[in-house]
């Protein structure tokens, strides 16, 4: 609060109806490439610091606990089609009728009748450029391995890739992997009210798609305690 305050809540509106984010897909920050050809080793070589095999890195089983909450999603929203956005080896899916368990088209008994796409920069095989306008977009265990400059952008990669819904979750706790540069894989470390924030922001520069927020702590026993936060964003906010 402050007398001048509308001068810069007005400027906000204006990037926010431009989509402005300081990093971009195409110009992301520095660390954000570094951060990446590390993880990329890190799927190729393993955790090799603790003896982690390649294979048993980055498998996507952190999906596990929340397919339940995405499937009522789907079936809330009618969705058809799920991009897996930071999927890792996806080792949680099956192969996609008429697909090989190699394709990047996969499927989840608990979605019947739902192609996944699977995208993961990280990985070779689904690190390709994935088909436009999937009905939802779900994101575990990834926002916050990524640099904080370059979250509004990945925000926004992932709203506009969604037709009708996202589902992001961020961990608020420091990760059990290091990095081959011996740094925590998780290199954003914010609490849960900084994450919704994030998604507000994302979600006026993309309207009119429905979002949920998991977000994860622990407690000072090493419990770890989940919180949900759900949103959508109008047209008229963006106007």
């Amino acid at each position: 609060p402050h007398p001048d305050g509308a001068v810069w809540f007005d400027l906000e509106a204006q990037a926010d109806r431009a989509g402005f984010t300081v990093f971009t897909k195409d110009r992301p920050s520095k660390r954000f490439g570094d951060l990446l050809e590390l993880n990329r080793i890190m799927h190729s070589e393993g955790e090799k610091a603790v003896g982690r095999a390649s294979e048993k890195t980055f498998r996507g089983v952190s999906l596990r606990k929340h397919i339940k909450r995405i499937a009522r999603l789907i079936v809330d929203t009618g969705s058809r089609t799920i991009l897996d956005y930071g999927s890792g080896k996806a080792t949680l899916y099956e192969a996609y009728p008429g697909e090989s368990l190699e394709s990047r088209y996969r499927s989840h008994p608990a979605w019947p009748g739902v192609k996944v796409v699977c995208y993961d920069p990280g990985y070779e095989p689904f690190a390709t450029p994935y088909p436009d306008g999937c009905d939802g977009v779900i994101c575990t265990d990834v926002v916050e391995h990524i640099p904080a400059d370059d979250i509004a952008w990945v925000l926004d990669e992932i709203f506009q890739s969604a037709n009708s819904f996202v589902y992001v979750v961020a961990a608020c706790y420091p990760a059990r992997k290091f990095l081959p540069d011996g740094q925590n894989a998780h290199c954003t470390l914010e609490p849960p009210a900084w994450w919704e924030s994030q998604m507000e922001s994302a979600a006026r520069r993309n309207p009119g798609i429905h979002w949920v927020l998991a977000t994860i702590e622990k407690t000072g026993s090493g419990k770890k305690r989940p919180r949900l936060f759900k949103g959508m964003s109008r047209v008229s906010q963006a106007a």
